[in-house]
């Protein structure tokens, strides 16, 4: 009797146990912990990059990864500036509303070679002029919005929809015109582009491949010749005409809901890796910033306190002031 009573008892244990480790690794995923917090950088008005122990080294205007940035994302505070990635990651939790890069009412800002991903927006232009965001890669639910910005260019990119289906590539509202946006991989969107009908006017598309996306157009734009450059638009992997001619241009448009059609669709997808962007000339600066030289600042200053010194010294003996040396003046100084 005893010996069944402690095996039922051992038993027990067994069930008990077994229920509570299924409990807790339910509430375990149920209660998954939370993603560590986000990394504020910013390119500081003066230049300085806070904080100063992240991976991005500057040499003039001109800032470069030289790691990956995790976790972390980059607010621009300055005018004419280079950000460089050199193929380095920035990347994000992926499961808070950040932003992988941040311009507010900037301008003259180059954006290359950097692969952003698992942000809700890997870069926001907001009031933004003469922007170039070339030779990127990104990964994220929505990715490039232009928002009341003017005059820049998107080129070169591979930007693919983090959530096959949702999203979008490139969004421009609140009067964005006169933006080109060319020779870039729009790739697993919901939308490729989404233009809000209060959007300006001039925003010109050409050279892009629209591959896979539910929707490659979502929004309206009323009038003007969006999606091609006289001669060549875009590719489309939904295009279902013909090119009898063989010329690589589809021979009737490609038809844009609520859009002017693409006038010259492309029979096969641009090469975007052949996009080249003409840099201005203060995007090519590699000068070092100024700075003032450490040693001829100590030895003048060194020079400055002797001459003080010896001055003090001179008058001390015509006033009869006692007491006085050159080591308490040095003490005094030092």
């Amino acid at each position: 009797m005893k010996k069944t009573t402690t095996n039922l008892l051992f038993i027990f244990i067994l069930l008990t146990s077994g229920v509570s480790g299924a409990t807790f690794v339910s509430l375990a995923y149920a209660n998954p912990l939370p993603a560590p917090p986000i990394l504020e950088i910013y390119i500081r008005s003066d230049g300085i990059v806070d904080p100063s122990t992240v991976p991005i080294q500057r040499e003039g205007n001109i800032y470069t990864l030289t790691g990956d940035l995790t976790n972390s994302t980059i607010n621009v505070e300055l005018d004419n500036i280079v950000i460089d990635g050199a193929g380095y990651k920035l990347q994000g939790n992926g499961l808070t509303w950040n932003t992988g890069i941040t311009l507010t009412n900037r301008s003259n800002v180059v954006i290359k070679n950097l692969d952003v991903r698992h942000y809700s927006k890997s870069v926001i232009l907001t009031g933004c002029s003469n922007i170039i965001i070339y030779n990127n890669s990104m990964l994220t639910l929505r990715n490039i919005v232009l928002d009341s910005s003017v005059g820049n260019q998107i080129a070169g990119n591979n930007i693919t929809g983090e959530d096959t289906g949702f999203g979008y590539c490139v969004h421009i509202e609140n009067g964005a015109a006169d933006n080109l946006i060319v020779g870039n991989n729009f790739v697993d969107a919901g939308s490729a582009v989404t233009v809000y009908s209060s959007s300006g006017k001039n925003n010109t598309f050409y050279h892009n491949n629209f591959i896979n996306n539910k929707n490659n157009f979502y929004g309206l734009i009323e009038e003007g010749n969006p999606w091609d450059n006289g001669t060549e638009g875009n590719f489309w992997s939904d295009y279902e005409g013909a090119d009898v001619d063989g010329d690589g241009i589809g021979d009737t448009p490609y038809m844009v809901k609520n859009c002017p059609p693409d006038r010259h669709p492309l029979m096969a997808p641009f090469n975007v890796s052949s996009v080249t962007i003409e840099m201005p000339e203060w995007a090519n600066s590699t000068e070092p910033a100024e700075s003032v030289p450490v040693v001829p600042v100590v030895a003048a200053s060194v020079g400055a306190v002797i001459v003080v010194v010896a001055a003090l010294l001179v008058y001390s003996r015509n006033a009869n002031i006692k007491h006085v040396s050159l080591a308490a003046f040095l003490r005094f100084f030092f």
